[in-house]
């Protein structure tokens, strides 16, 4: 998590062109590093270049990636730059940001006629807003941020915008989100680590051991194209011609639909393709299911549920440490557990 004087200051400025709107092209990316270079240089009063990485996919795409060494800039995307005011109170930190946008709309009529020869009347049309001031921020990667605001579009506030959380994410289920939102709560906050280490901890023994909402712990998906799937795995697989490679949900699902007529006949209502399902993961088990899915509809496990045990060692591995995983990384923490608080308090005596 980066901070300055106990807690990071940011703010989000955007670019709109009164023309054409705000597609992304050449055109912008150069409007947004203009805007990076401003910012740094009204924050901290030296010019910074911008070092410029290419990457190219497996597909071809080619992706330019802007990185500053100026330590007041945070993070920029397309058409944002995110940095720190070098302030430590909230008023102090909303002046900075409202100069800034003053100081990079002032420049854009001489930068508009030299980058694109814009003429009189048409080299005012790009302006920046400043959005939001934050007083803590957790910067993950590119796209994947949180930030505590405090005040937006010059209104007093206090809640959490988030950019490719887990807290977001649709398969995450919900008793999880709640828990991950508690704990960016605390990391924004200011929380210790240590006191954020007891209450990872205290969730562990909750989140997973009350049998009777395991249903809650399901992770959410869609089953799209179960159909033709399910053929091309009845054809191949159920015969013992080879195996197929499925999708993990869609395996689960099939896992589902086969058991299901096992157990119920042909009065069981089976999965089909667009299905909204919850996805468990199982301990070894006679059928051999890694795991299995249910529909999303359901409230209550069906009875012969009961055949199987989930893997509460899986799932807690799932949807909890790998979750946290990005949150601890950022902060250059491990995530907490049971054995590493036990090992720190060994390793202190």
């Amino acid at each position: 998590m980066n901070s300055t004087y106990g807690s990071l200051l940011s703010q989000w400025f955007r670019f709109f062109d009164e023309r054409m709107g705000a597609s992304v092209t050449a055109t912008g990316r150069q409007i947004t590093t203009h805007m990076i270079r401003t910012a740094g240089l009204h924050i901290t009063g030296k010019i910074y270049e911008l070092n410029k990485m290419t990457e190219i996919d497996d597909d071809g795409k080619v992706t330019h990636i802007y990185t500053s060494e100026c330590p007041a800039i945070l993070a920029s995307d397309t058409d944002s730059v995110y940095f720190k005011t070098m302030t430590s109170n909230k008023e102090d930190a909303i002046k900075i940001a409202d100069e800034t946008a003053n100081t990079i709309n002032k420049s854009f009529q001489e930068f508009m006629k030299d980058a694109f020869l814009c003429n009189e009347g048409y080299n005012d049309l790009i302006k920046t807003v400043r959005e939001i001031v934050g007083i803590r921020g957790l910067f993950q990667a590119k796209k994947k941020y949180i930030i505590k605001v405090v005040d937006q579009e010059g209104k007093s506030t206090d809640k959490l915008k988030a950019m490719g959380s887990e807290i977001k994410k649709s398969d995450t289920p919900k008793v999880i989100q709640k828990f991950l939102k508690d704990v960016l709560g605390m990391v924004l906050d200011g929380k210790s680590y240590e006191e954020l280490e007891i209450f990872v901890n205290d969730s562990r023994k909750t989140l997973l051991k009350n049998d009777k909402k395991l249903i809650e712990i399901g992770v959410a998906r869609t089953v799209n194209k179960l159909d033709m799937k399910y053929d091309e795995w009845t054809r191949l697989e159920k015969t013992g011609k080879k195996r197929v490679n499925l999708p993990g949900h869609v395996r689960a699902s099939i896992n589902y639909n086969e058991y299901a007529q096992k157990m119920e006949g042909r009065g069981a209502k089976l999965l089909k393709s667009g299905d909204k399902v919850l996805i468990f993961y199982l301990k070894p088990n006679v059928e051999g299911f890694k795991s299995i899915a249910i529909s999303s509809d359901m409230t209550k496990f069906p009875k012969w549920f009961d055949n199987f045990i989930i893997d509460k060692i899986t799932t807690e591995t799932k949807m909890i440490d790998a979750k946290l995983e990005g949150i601890f990384s950022a902060m250059g923490h491990d995530v907490p557990t049971f054995q590493g608080t036990l090992l720190n308090k060994l390793l202190v005596y």
